[in-house]
């Protein structure tokens, strides 16, 4: 298998052994604005993605040559044409049909999220039914109907261990695992005590950390599967990849939306309307946090009510063979 990809990508998937050869491109990036998303920074600059467009495009399509592979599989990349004009099976992974979908389906939407949406999200979502021949479109609530044929609902897509629920008998530990993006929240504690050991993932220690027996810096790890399977709660941003993971282990989670994102707002309603977690602003995460240590048994209670059962991955490669042959 070949890869291309850029930004974390090249981080996480550096020295793996499934991977021939990596070609890196440029990350498309939110503009933003006192470390907030701003939706006038990013169409301001527009001239400046068109030419990382461009550029990618030059790389994608040298990859293209070199492999001649028998399909395309893409995740967040927006150019038009590229492996239909070769004849090669193209097929995306994305969730903006679930995002469109969900905007329109779930009540009391702030209004900070509506310029993400109809400036970003509903062009993703345009682009996606104009564009791949397949889009594989992963969803947690499985309610949520589709928009057009070309979508397939599939339960998350999540990485080799974190596809199983893990039930234990004594609460103990709680994981604050917030984005590595710029626009992760910051973590911002004002105890150094609580009724749980506390795990934090991707924050480094401050400077004038003082050690103790209950809170435990790990920095920024590749596999984060043992601590996750020693959470009894999650604290997450609203990226899709991470609330997946935590939801199909069967972790209650507070889901922090980053600022003016819909679909990270879309995805913390979907684990507060199914019960199996809460929704909150990321200046309350310690308050929050607290709040859904109390309620773990309404939250486990819910999971044994989901239908998810941890088959996306097995549920997208079918779909794949089905297209590719």
């Amino acid at each position: 298998m070949s890869l291309v990809t850029a930004g974390n990508g090249l981080w996480y998937f550096r020295d793996r052994d499934y991977i021939n050869h990596i070609y890196e491109i440029e990350e498309l990036r939110y503009g933003s604005k006192n470390g907030q998303i701003s939706i006038n920074k990013t169409l301001g600059s527009v001239k400046t993605l068109a030419s990382i467009n461009k550029r990618n495009r030059g790389v994608i399509s040298r990859a293209l040559q070199e492999i001649q592979p028998n399909a395309v599989i893409s995740d967040s990349v927006y150019i038009f044409g590229l492996p239909t004009s070769r004849n090669i099976p193209w097929i995306a992974l994305n969730n903006t049909d679930m995002v469109y979908q969900a905007f329109n389906y779930y009540p009391s939407k702030p209004l900070s999220i509506w310029p993400q949406f109809y400036c970003i999200e509903m062009i993703d979502y345009l682009f996606h039914k104009l564009g791949p021949d397949v889009v594989i479109s992963p969803c947690i609530d499985l309610s949520i109907p589709l928009s057009h044929k070309k979508f397939h609902r599939v339960e998350p897509i999540v990485r080799q261990g974190f596809e199983q629920r893990l039930k234990r008998k004594e609460k103990s530990r709680v994981v604050i695992m917030l984005s590595g993006s710029r626009f992760g929240s910051p973590v911002r504690l004002s105890n150094s005590e609580y009724p749980f050991q506390l795990d934090i993932i991707g924050r480094p220690a401050p400077t004038d950390w003082k050690v103790n027996e209950v809170i435990h810096y790990h920095g920024k790890v590749q596999d984060s599967l043992q601590l996750l399977r020693n959470a009894d709660l999650a604290v997450v941003n609203g990226g899709f990849s991470a609330v997946s993971e935590v939801v199909c282990m069967g972790i209650p989670a507070v889901v922090v939306p980053v600022l003016r994102h819909a679909e990270q707002w879309v995805n913390a309603k979907s684990v507060d309307r199914l019960g199996i977690g809460t929704m909150a602003e990321e200046s309350f995460i310690e308050s929050a946090m607290l709040a859904a240590w109390d309620r773990l048994d309404d939250f486990n209670q819910s999971f044994d009510n989901l239908e998810l059962q941890g088959r996306g991955a097995q549920q997208s490669a079918d779909i794949i063979e089905s297209v590719v042959s």
